[in-house]
Parts: C-alpha cells; structure tokens; sequence
C-alpha cells in the first residue's frame, strides 16, 4: 500500500509519501497497534512514523512516480552492490545498464552480504553487481542514500559494473 497502489485501498499519499494513520484504519483492516508494531519489527526498517506519530511512510521502493521521498544526497566512500538474478543480468545486458524497473530509483546496497541476500529471494541463480561509483562519480552521476541506508542512483551503465558470481 504504501510503495506501489494507495488508491486501492483509497489512501490520500502527499508528495513525500506520508499516509495518515487514522486514514489507513477507516479503510482497511489495519489498526494503529499493528501498524506500529509492523514499522518497529520490520528488519528492513523499510518504514517511518512521523514525529507526531499521525502519520506513516515507506522509506524507499516506491513505484509511484510522483513521490519523492527526501534522500540526502551523498557520495559513497567505496564500491556498491547490486544482488540480482541471472535472468535479470541478462536484461540488463540487453538494455545496457541497470534501470529502476518500476521503481523511481535503482537500490544499491554497500554491503556484500546484503546484496546476496537481496539476489536470495528470488531462489534462482543469482549474481552480484559491483560499482565504481568512483568513475560514476566523475561521471556525473548523483547518489542518494536513505535513513535506512539504501543508496538509490537512476540507472547504471555497464561500464561502471564488475560482475561476481558467489559460490
């Protein structure tokens, strides 16, 4: 509800992805407690509650064109990653570069690990995506990292990317 369809549940997102709380317990079968106990279990911390706590949004993920979640723009210090499948390589092979799909923006983590456990989920061959974010750098591109630590950019040409297939 709060990364992709909204209206389906006729939720009312502003342009920086708030959702009123009160608003998503009139329309659906969600209660305050639940939504609070969902943002604090979530092990991706994929969620936030306003200061107030009046209102509710996902950090990052979303394939709704016009939200634009405040990133802080930043440069990272090494390489990032990209945990993907090998169907999934081969696409971007075709196309030329990593692009965000139906997402806003590409999600990058600079954690090895955490790149494979993302490619994981989707219990085929997987292979991970290492960036000179350095040479994208100098290249213009402009990296974005969210409060949870997902780093966001808008597409990844091949040239910036080093291929490696974990054992």
């Amino acid at each position: 509800l709060l990364r992709h369809s909204p209206e389906s549940a006729n939720l009312i997102m502003n342009e920086n992805g708030w959702v009123s709380i009160s608003m998503i317990n009139e329309n659906t079968d969600i209660d305050r407690e639940t939504i609070f106990k969902i943002t604090e279990e979530d092990s991706k911390n994929r969620y936030e509650i306003s200061v107030d706590k009046l209102f509710i949004r996902a950090r990052q993920g979303h394939s709704i064109p016009h939200i634009e979640i405040e990133l802080i723009e930043e440069n990272p210090s090494g390489v990032l990653y990209h945990g993907t499948t090998i169907d999934a390589f081969n696409s971007i092979l075709s196309t030329g570069k990593i692009i965000p799909m139906s997402r806003n923006y590409v999600h990058l983590t600079d954690d090895l690990e955490t790149a494979i456990s993302v490619a994981n989920r989707r219990k085929k061959k997987i292979v991970i995506l290492e960036l000179n974010t350095e040479e994208m750098i100098k290249s213009g591109f402009r990296f974005y990292k969210t409060s949870n630590n997902v780093w966001h950019v808008t597409e990844v040409p091949l040239r910036f990317i080093k291929l490696i297939i974990p054992e």
